[in-house]
């Protein structure tokens, strides 16, 4: 009569052993697919960022509307500022400070 506890035994430790490699084989999946979400968003971020570079300097308007501010606040300043924006097809200057917080909404 054969040892039916033996044989359970060892199909029980060759599932567990196969368990265990299928668990890792997961794991490492899991990773790829994260680090190739992570890759997406970081190509989607720099897509963006090309879009909005060939779009060229936003007029004031555009900036006060995005940076929402108004458009007299962010006229003031102009003359002192080192940021370009597109006024009535002329590039004037807008101030790095109304730069920065519009940066820091996006």
């Amino acid at each position: 009569m054969p040892d039916w506890n033996l044989e359970c035994e060892i199909k029980i430790r060759t599932l567990e052993a196969l368990k265990e490699n299928l668990d890792k084989e997961i794991d490492e999946l899991i990773n790829i697919a994260k680090k190739v979400q992570q890759e997406h968003l970081e190509v989607i971020e720099v897509q963006q960022n090309l879009n909005d570079i060939e779009k060229g300097p936003l007029t004031i308007s555009e900036f006060a509307k995005k940076a929402k501010v108004s458009y007299g606040a962010i006229y003031e300043r102009v003359r002192t500022g080192v940021i370009k924006a597109k006024r009535d097809g002329r590039i004037t200057r807008i101030p790095y400070s109304e730069y920065e917080n519009y940066m820091q909404r996006i």
